[in-house]
């Protein structure tokens, strides 16, 4: 077991709501940047009073404490206002992965029991025929998806004010959930993660604490946003920083040209980014010369990071390198520091780093008891920083949770010094370009198709993407089956990012005496 380090009375200033920074900077630094997108930026007094806008806006289409705001949007300076409007009513915000398809949406907003849905225009038909259907029936607010479209009035309507009595009542900040992402289980069926505001303050002042974090910045310098805000490592992120008054540059999308461009300004001194990004990143940059000698820090996480990888990024981009790993119902649990990046000292790069601050964790046999040093068990954890519980799903809560301790699903063994080396997914789900893939709910879909008789989905290393789906497929008598035609078919069930890129056919699928499929012997079949 790891003890957890203090985390001090004076790492970061601590705030209750996720929303009270935004206020306490727009009158500590009112003029300061907080926001730069598109080419327009947006000081704190102005991103308070977006805010309060929008709160304005929201209580007039009936949003109240509660309720369940989604967002159907990319990133933008927009994203940012209303999260922080609607957590101010003590509503819950929404956000949901453009990548999905339509009818994965549908089941998010009928699941999720949402109130009003935020689109923009460019992913209005995944939204609208959800609403069509006679599944959901909330409202659809449509929006530009950007502040210089915000025009602010002289005085913001009274129904800001009304708001503000509500976000006096809204409940105790442990409890009030500020944000919930659909996560998966070991069944392929989403599950509503609840995140209170205490989730992302507490979480902001577990990060900070680390005396050598990369997410704390110096007074002016600025961080890149290209991490979706889907994914709760795009929220905390964002919010890590805002809790610290830094100013945020917002991208909509990943594009390497465009990240260089801005790396070679000068202009950002931290960025976050999955594997699949840093490798694209590198490979645009050897075609041009780039000046990275303003950006300080790289972090990484969300999915297996090749080792000759880091090692390439740190000889030709030469800034400080940190990872992260944790999860969605999880955020932050251990911490690889810059230091700790050493290709010709300890094994320690081949890590996930030690527990952050304020992070208790155990590496536990099947019994629940510590494993022997060394010896592969399950991640378990107790934090500061974990979920309420899944949505409608207290069963699953439950089975969460064992003797106080939250259980994370995946393997690792642990050094003498704490530091934490993953194994293997004990829920089987697959890491692909920063995306959580479920085998069973591809699985699922996959059974469908009239040419197969048995199907098992697992992750298949890749250079690229850390780790890709491969289908095994036992075909019905007669019936044949290709690639492409398993991908057409899938791809009106499941996000691009799920569908397989690997199809075997087998005679059988390898199975256990009790009838489970050995999916550690598919994998050695390839």
């Amino acid at each position: 077991m790891f003890k957890p380090q203090a985390l001090g009375a004076d790492a970061v200033r601590h705030f209750q709501f996720v929303d009270e920074c935004v206020a306490y900077y727009a009158n500590t630094r009112p003029n300061d940047v907080a926001l730069d997108f598109a080419g327009h930026t947006t000081s704190w007094a102005q991103f308070e009073a977006h805010i309060q806008q929008t709160v304005s806006v929201l209580v007039g289409e009936g949003v109240k404490s509660g309720a369940r705001v989604a967002f159907m949007g990319r990133n933008s300076d927009y994203t940012l206002v209303l999260l922080m409007a609607v957590a101010r009513l003590g509503a819950t915000f929404l956000p949901i992965n453009w990548r999905l398809s339509a009818s994965e949406t549908q089941f998010i907003l009928k699941d999720a029991e949402v109130y009003l849905t935020v689109a923009t225009e460019e992913w209005l038909s995944l939204v609208t025929p959800a609403a069509g259907a006679g599944e959901w029936t909330g409202r659809i607010m449509v929006v530009a998806n950007r502040c210089r479209d915000l025009a602010l009035p002289p005085a913001l309507a009274a129904g800001a004010l009304k708001a503000q009595a509500e976000f006096a009542s809204r409940g105790p900040a442990a409890t009030c959930v500020a944000v919930q992402l659909y996560t998966s289980g070991t069944t392929g069926l989403p599950k509503g993660a609840m995140l209170s505001h205490t989730y992302f303050t507490d979480g902001a002042r577990m990060f900070l604490a680390h005396p050598e974090m990369a997410l704390r910045l110096d007074p002016g310098e600025r961080a890149l946003v290209t991490v979706p805000m889907f994914h709760v490592g795009g929220l905390n992120f964002c919010f890590v920083l805002i809790t610290q008054g830094r100013g945020l540059v917002i991208l909509d999308d990943y594009d390497p040209a465009e990240v260089l461009s801005l790396i070679d300004s000068g202009c950002v001194a931290l960025m976050t980014g999955v594997p699949t990004m840093l490798q694209a990143l590198l490979n645009q940059a050897t075609a041009t010369a780039i000046d990275f000698s303003g950006l300080r820090y790289f972090v990484y996480g969300a999915a297996p990071m090749p080792p000759s990888l880091v090692e390439r990024a740190m000889r030709e981009i030469g800034c400080g390198f940190a990872s992260m790993y944790g999860l969605t119902e999880a955020s932050g649990v251990t911490y690889l520091a810059p230091s700790d990046h050493d290709p010709s000292g300890p094994p320690q790069m081949l890590s996930v780093g030690r527990p952050l601050p304020g992070v208790e964790l155990q590496v536990q046999g099947l019994d629940g008891r510590p494993a022997p040093l060394g010896a592969i068990g399950e991640i378990a954890i107790r934090s500061p920083q974990l979920l309420l519980g899944y949505w409608k799903q207290p069963e699953a809560t439950k089975a969460s949770f064992r003797n106080g301790w939250f259980l994370t699903g995946d393997a690792a063994r642990l050094d003498e010094a704490g530091f934490v080396y993953l194994q293997d997914r004990i829920k089987d789900m697959i890491k692909s370009g920063g995306e959580n893939i479920y085998p069973a709910e591809v699985e699922k879909v996959l059974h469908r198709h009239a040419a197969i008789r048995e199907v098992a989905v697992v992750g298949l290393a890749d250079d690229f993407w850390g780790e890709s789906p491969a289908a095994f497929v036992v075909l019905q008598e007669g019936a044949s089956l290709t690639l492409e035609e398993l991908r057409q078919f899938a791809s009106d069930h499941l996000a691009r990012f799920k569908l397989p890129r690997h199809l075997r056919l087998v005679a059988e699928l390898p199975r256990t005496a009790s009838g489970k499929v050995l999916k550690r012997a598919l994998r050695e079949m390839t």
